[in-house]
């Protein structure tokens, strides 16, 4: 749940980007339910890029939330 958090907090979107594929990498491997991404749901989605909203988009899809 640590790189999720970080991903919410995190000011660089660069990073963020990051993160959030790190994120999606780690969700590809079934060994994480949907508590360990539930922290990105907090992120304000009008401030983040295409490619974020689509990595949050496909971690969303992991508990249908």
């Amino acid at each position: 749940m640590t790189l999720s958090t970080i991903a919410v907090v995190e000011s660089d979107p660069g990073c963020r980007e990051d993160e959030l594929h790190a994120l999606g990498e780690i969700s590809d491997t079934g060994l994480f339910g949907m508590q360990f991404f539930e922290p990105i749901k907090s992120l304000d989605r009008r401030e983040l890029g295409v490619s974020e909203r689509e990595y949050i988009d496909a971690l969303m899809e992991i508990g249908d939330c």
